[in-house]
């Protein structure tokens, strides 16, 4: 995972469609957090993930993309499992 907001994610090397619906999983340390979204662009081999809703409470989604976590300072996270 290049990058990663509330609205929306950069995958680097995920091969799906523009306009691909999708399921996801993010983890890192402190961060595990599932969602579905589709794919609204591609550049290259990298991925742009439209998240429609992130599967957990507002404050552990804000977790995710600010600098610190329950743990401490985030750990890189990463796009650990999808579907289509």
């Amino acid at each position: 995972m290049l990058n990663v907001c509330e609205r929306g994610m950069l995958i680097e090397g995920l091969a799906a469609r523009v306009g691909a619906q999708i399921s996801f999983a993010v983890e890192g340390r402190g961060i595990n957090y599932a969602g579905s979204g589709r794919v609204a662009h591609r550049t290259g081999r990298n991925a742009g993930v439209a998240v429609d809703h992130w599967r957990g409470a507002a404050e552990a989604i804000r977790a995710l993309v600010s600098d610190e976590t329950e743990l401490g300072p985030r750990a890189d996270a990463y796009f650990s499992d999808w579907s289509l």
